[in-house]
């Protein structure tokens, strides 16, 4: 499909929903007696188009691996030759950088970071909860660049490698855009909310959207500006204490706080870059946009001019 075909007024979006649908129609799943679909490659990553063939199927169930393009391929062949036929749900698969490493590498630039920022160094201090911290500061309005365990497998950040925001205020979407993502103002963000709360929020049949592959329409979507498009939609990713303890627990912290159980969630990059990787990744995109605090697993560093 051309891309500007794809880009013009969303005609492209509904042509690749038709596609589907006539896949669908000419091998008679509608007639047969079949619950779930799988489906991979590049054009499983339509959100739009996945959420209208579970709205307008049969099916009871669609399931799409988070990294659903060329990439996947790589994934689907060690399964297949690992024997493994057990649920997926491990898409946490890229580096990770322990609090050692951090250390050293902070010590090693501390005459750069002490120009400019004031940063603190938090691992074992029993006083201390980091998600408590990230949360208050999430209230307060601040944009954090959080970085923690092991990177995403695909081209959705799922709370390791994120930026995060408060969802309420009108002018956060604006605000990121311009000052940290650099690119279009009307580009939306997707909510990261827990996931026993997502029908409480979205109207949707989903049980969860763990890899954000599927979109939703919002029921309060006036208490939540930041995370919904101009047609009443969201992107969902659901976030459960299984699958990300630590990053469900801010969720959970900021919830407390607020009364609002999800977060902003956008990809920790700029536009026309790729999702930062390491530490050194993090903090160059950190000291070159708009965002406030940096938290590299258990450190948050402050960004404030001394």
């Amino acid at each position: 499909i051309p891309l500007l075909f794809i880009l013009e007024n969303g005609t492209g979006y509904n042509f690749v929903a038709n596609t589907y649908k006539s896949i669908i129609d000419k091998y008679g799943f509608k007639t047969k007696n079949i619950k779930n679909l799988c489906m991979a490659g590049g054009v499983a990553l339509n959100c739009l188009a996945n959420s209208r063939i579970l709205k307008e199927s049969k099916f009871e169930n669609i399931w799409i691996q988070p990294s659903a393009g060329d990439a996947g391929g790589a994934l689907g062949c060690a399964m297949l030759a690992a024997g493994l036929k057990k649920h997926f749900r491990k898409y946490y698969l890229g580096p990770e950088y322990a609090n050692r490493y951090i250390d050293h590498y902070i010590c090693n630039n501390h005459h750069e970071l002490s120009k400019s920022l004031r940063y603190t160094i938090t691992p074992g201090d029993s006083k201390y909860n980091r998600e408590q911290v990230i949360a208050k500061h999430l209230a307060e309005g601040k944009i954090i660049g959080l970085f923690q365990g092991r990177m995403e497998f695909g081209p959705r950040a799922l709370g390791n490698r994120s930026i995060l925001a408060d969802p309420r205020p009108k002018d956060m979407q604006d605000r990121i855009n311009k000052a940290v993502k650099i690119r279009e103002a009307f580009r939306p963000f997707a909510p990261s909310v827990m996931v026993e709360h997502m029908k409480d929020w979205f109207d949707t049949d989903l049980e969860d959207s763990p890899y954000m592959l599927f979109v939703a329409d919002t029921i309060e979507g006036e208490k939540i500006p930041a995370v919904v498009h101009v047609n009443n939609t969201s992107r969902l990713h659901t976030v459960t204490g299984e699958d990300n303890p630590r990053y469900y627990d801010i969720i959970k912290e900021f919830e407390k706080l607020t009364g609002v159980p999800m977060v902003l969630n956008t990809s920790f990059n700029v536009r026309g870059e790729p999702i930062v990787c390491s530490p050194e990744d993090a903090y160059k995109c950190f000291m070159n946009t708009g965002i406030d605090i940096l938290v590299l697993e258990d450190y948050i560093i402050y960004k404030e001019e001394l």
